[in-house]
């Protein structure tokens, strides 16, 4: 009988083993992938707002209604892709792991692809067939698509910047490092 229970709680203290260092991996991964989208939003925001792109739009939105035929010159890398943003293209598959965050995640990204499909058709030179009636359509669409996914990544750096892991996680961590003397009662 004793036997059993030896294996018993082996197997009990082996399980709980493994599931909580499999749980220990995910929170650390989680909160590695939310500092990770961070940065990245934060710094697409940041270039977008120090690159002017907001301003650039609507001069050309201006120029265009005074009646200028004005077609902005864009820049585009030589081999006529666009960057790759590379925190989400190397953990697409590991967007699930931040919960509720994952879709407005998804959704910021895929409003960004928008607004560079805006932008390849003044790059590739499409836009100068457009009518002046056209190019205002095109570029408010954009802008319109830019603000509110602009309004979201600010969100989003907020809320994966200060989401804490696990409150009651916080307090183990706290109560293993404290140092311990004797028999005194820990707050």
């Amino acid at each position: 009988m004793a036997d059993l229970l030896s294996v018993v709680v082996g197997g009990i203290i082996g399980v709980t083993g493994s599931l909580t260092a499999k749980w220990w991996d995910e929170r650390r991964q989680r909160e590695a992938l939310r500092a990770a989208f961070a940065a990245e939003i934060e710094a697409l925001l940041q270039i977008a707002e120090t690159r002017g792109h907001i301003a650039d739009a609507e001069d050309w939105l201006r120029r265009w209604r005074d009646g200028e035929d004005h077609v902005p010159q864009l820049f585009w890398p030589n081999d006529d892709t666009a960057r790759e943003d590379p925190v989400y293209t190397k953990n697409v598959d590991k967007i699930g792991l931040l919960g509720p965050d994952a879709g407005d995640i998804v959704l910021f990204y895929t409003n960004r692809g928008a607004v560079r499909v805006n932008l390849r058709a003044f790059v590739t030179g499409q836009a100068k067939e457009f009518t002046t009636g056209r190019r205002i359509a095109w570029v408010e669409n954009g802008l319109s698509i830019w603000q509110s996914t602009e309004t979201l990544g600010r969100s989003l750096v907020e809320r994966l910047r200060e989401r804490p892991a696990h409150r009651w996680s916080a307090k183990i961590q706290n109560w293993l490092t404290q140092p311990r003397t004797g028999n005194q009662p820990t707050a």
